[in-house]
């Protein structure tokens, strides 16, 4: 039976690892415990917005270069936000697997935010928000959380709504970055054949 370890580091951040011996790839991902359920009502959507601009550069590479980083290796890079978390998460060959978390570490410790591209994900975001209303499979989904957590944070659509992103300042996402993308709220995953201490080290 295949078990995970666990430690967590002295700024908190908390590193899960499970062993597969046989594996030729590995999987890694970086969670940061913020999502919906953080959000003010007038924020709703910020953490999928940050998420977003996360890939638009960091203070040591850029959008094309960030994008490049494990494709080029034959991996993969990408992300998701969810009412609870945001993970960013890779697949690569074992042998790459130091770029891999290299680029992610980079990714959530490094951000950088232009105007320009701040503007422009915001309108891909209301892009999607638009889409989203013409698709009712994904209305009757945000619906169900509006009725049935209706007065909690976690009832807000991952998306937010068209007034919640129109009105996000530059400044207000800067600032929940800085207070959510910290040690305490981040958890360090991986798997595939690399040792607990290994990865650590």
């Amino acid at each position: 039976m295949i078990q995970f370890k666990k430690s967590e580091l002295d700024n908190g951040i908390r590193v899960l690892s499970e062993q597969h011996p046989n594996s030729r790839a590995i999987s890694m991902g970086i969670r940061v415990l913020t999502g919906t359920r953080d959000e003010a009502p007038n924020e709703a959507g910020i953490s999928h917005l940050l998420e977003h601009l996360v890939f638009k550069g960091t203070k040591t590479r850029s959008a094309y270069q960030i994008a490049r980083s494990l494709e080029a290796l034959g991996g993969d890079l990408n992300a998701y936000t969810t009412r609870e978390y945001t993970c960013y998460h890779a697949l690569v060959l074992k042998d790459h697997w130091q770029k891999a978390l290299d680029v992610l570490c980079d990714l959530i410790t490094n951000m950088q935010i232009s105007t320009k591209d701040f503007n422009l994900e915001k309108g891909v975001i209301l892009q999607e928000i638009a889409m989203t209303d013409d698709n009712p499979e994904e209305m009757i989904y945000d619906l169900l959380f509006e009725k049935a957590y209706a007065g909690n944070p976690v009832s807000a659509p991952i998306l937010g709504t068209i007034k919640s992103v129109s009105t996000t300042s530059q400044k207000k996402v800067s600032d929940y970055y800085k207070s959510r993308y910290t040690g305490k709220n981040v958890i360090v995953s991986v798997a595939g054949d690399i040792e607990h201490q290994v990865f650590l080290d």
